[in-house]
């Protein structure tokens, strides 16, 4: 896909910012796409950097859970959205049959996070102690996610290899704040949410949640060293749940839609990412800067 992205790449680089009723084109016009709320802090930054940018282009962002994106998106009602799945055969036999012909894009990687109220006992989880407990095997625990048409329960399923129908014992709260809250308050209670949404560990919200919240270590297997869902983890794939992202666009031809992607996958797009806590899809280069003062 990297090659069809590149004649964008340029013209985001060559466009024009004068005007205000220019037609839209890869740098200009209205673009409206959808995403889960795990993935709202770097869809924020990645859409505040690109309007600063390109300031004839505006994204409008609607925050709904990930199948509901993905309804949207069927009906034509946005033109891009974030999710960690690609569409499935259904949906693209749909598409198809309407001739739009989607494309689908690695945009970065994160982790489910797990998490469980500081007075618990647990400090790491394996992933078959997690799946008993889903199945029902293990009692005394619930699971909660903050929606059952979201993306972290998407997620997990698929990782566990699990139905929706199979699992007892997880309930959903409405929100990602609810899941911490409730989890804040209850000793056996297991909260799990999209990594996008805390990976940046120095922001005032990300530290007010792990005061009262702690972060699980997972483990492949019973015997298997756990890990925590970092960077360098994520990059090694050593983290169990680790999940791509994908960034899902409707448009073939040279629009917004496609300007928007290319800006995310290029250098300024991938470096958000990396800043943001998040391993990104192409990892962006270093800048070296030469110096003959000593430190």
């Amino acid at each position: 896909m990297t090659k069809y992205l590149i004649p964008f790449l340029l013209l985001l680089a060559s466009c024009s910012q004068d005007g205000k009723h220019m037609p839209e084109t890869a740098t200009s016009g209205i673009l409206r796409i959808a995403y889960d709320e795990s993935y709202l802090p770097i869809a924020n930054q990645e859409t505040a950097i690109f309007q600063y940018l390109y300031k004839n282009a505006t994204v409008l962002d609607t925050v709904l859970p990930q199948e509901t994106s993905h309804a949207l998106f069927l009906k034509d009602s946005v033109k891009v959205i974030y999710s960690s799945r690609m569409l499935n055969n259904e949906e693209l036999m749909y598409l198809h049959s309407r001739k739009v012909y989607p494309k689908t894009y690695e945009f970065a990687n994160d982790g489910l996070m797990i998490l469980v109220n500081h007075l618990s006992k647990d400090s790491c989880i394996s992933l078959p102690k997690l799946k008993s407990i889903l199945l029902g095997g293990i009692t005394g625990y619930s699971v909660i996610v903050d929606q059952s048409a979201g993306a972290s329960l998407q997620s997990l399923v698929n990782q566990l290899g699990l139905g929706k129908d199979s699992l007892k014992n997880i309930y959903a709260s409405g929100s990602l704040s609810e899941v911490t809250e409730i989890v804040s308050g209850k000793e056996k209670t297991i909260g799990v949410v999209g990594g996008a949404w805390l990976s940046d560990f120095e922001s005032p919200k990300t530290k007010a949640i792990f005061e009262k919240l702690r972060l699980v270590k997972v483990s492949s297997t019973l015997k298997s060293t756990p890990y925590l869902p970092f960077q360098s983890e994520l990059a090694d794939s050593l983290y169990p749940l680790k999940r791509k992202i994908y960034l899902i666009s409707r448009e073939s031809k040279m629009g917004l839609a496609n300007g928007f992607a290319a800006f995310l996958l290029g250098e300024k797009g991938q470096r958000v990412v990396l800043k943001a806590g998040l391993l990104p899809a192409r990892m962006p280069g270093r800048e070296v800067v030469l110096s003959k003062k000593r430190p």
